[in-house]
């Protein structure tokens, strides 16, 4: 154990591939999971609102592995992606319970650990011990793995929104989302990679594009959210084809669950997990 703590924490990612049994041991041994939190906002004609909070795992602070995508592109070519997801969304759970108020709390996890066999039991038991209702969650599903099996997929989500938890997929790559999907297992959301942002300005054909994805989510009864808005001319772009639920810098910075920032933020939306968008 000590050799494989070493070898994460040091200036290489070499040494004993961790095991599944000391995977949480391992990372509490290095310092342990870190989670912040970002607000989706609302884009409403008096002003923004918080639309729900997202909670975002940090890996051991001051390793290789403080990053997320560093952390989880260590341990997914190991076999331990599903059991790093469930830890993660554990360690999310326990953490969002000191967020004031009851906000959404929007979740990541990736499609190959959505599929898994016991995934939804666990889930629903962490939220639990969590103390935080399933109608108060957003499963926003990572659709980056071309290979990831979606007739499973349609499956697993079919059963998760019977207990009243809210689906998003989120954009590996822009407009990567098949339609097939879309209707097989329709979303109450869809996040957009942040690149469709940045084109929005110059491009027209990803300006058409995006329109009709926001069309097509009002036909099919998903809503489309615009990441990576991190200017105030992203937010004019973005609302002018049609979006109305906008998260990025420009917005809000991730923060700590008991940051005076993000408790403020949340204090002034009260009910902000009605069930106005629950089908």
């Amino acid at each position: 154990m000590r050799q494989t703590a070493a070898a994460v924490s040091g200036t290489q990612l070499t040494g004993i591939p961790p095991t599944t049994a000391a995977l949480r041991h391992l990372l509490a041994g290095v310092g342990g999971l870190d989670v912040v939190f970002q607000p989706l906002f609302e884009l409403r004609p008096a002003g923004a609102v918080v639309h729900a909070v997202e909670g975002l795992i940090r890996g051991p602070k001051g390793t290789q592995l403080e990053q997320p995508e560093r952390l989880f592109a260590f341990f997914r070519p190991r076999g331990e992606g599903t059991q790093l997801d469930a830890l993660c969304l554990g360690t999310i759970l326990m953490r969002a319970a000191a967020l004031p108020g009851s906000p959404r709390l929007c979740l990541n996890v990736g499609a190959e650990s959505v599929t898994s066999t016991f995934f939804l039991e666990e889930l629903l038991q962490e939220a639990e011990r969590a103390g935080i209702s399933p109608y108060r969650l957003i499963l926003d599903i990572g659709l980056d793995d071309p290979e990831f099996d979606q007739t499973r997929l349609v499956t697993a989500v079919r059963d998760i929104r019977r207990f009243g938890i809210r689906i998003a997929y989120d954009e590996g790559s822009p407009f990567a989302t098949g339609f097939q999907l879309l209707m097989d297992a329709p979303p109450e959301y869809l996040k957009l990679h942040q690149s469709v942002v940045r084109a929005l300005a110059s491009d027209r054909d990803v300006r058409k594009t995006l329109i009709a994805t926001v069309n097509l989510g009002q036909i099919a009864g998903f809503r489309v959210v615009a990441k990576g808005v991190e200017r105030p001319a992203d937010v004019e772009e973005v609302r002018g084809c049609g979006i109305d639920l906008v998260q990025g810098y420009h917005c809000a910075r991730p923060a700590a669950a008991r940051d005076p920032h993000m408790s403020e933020l949340l204090r002034s939306v009260p009910g902000a997990w009605d069930d106005q968008h629950v089908r």
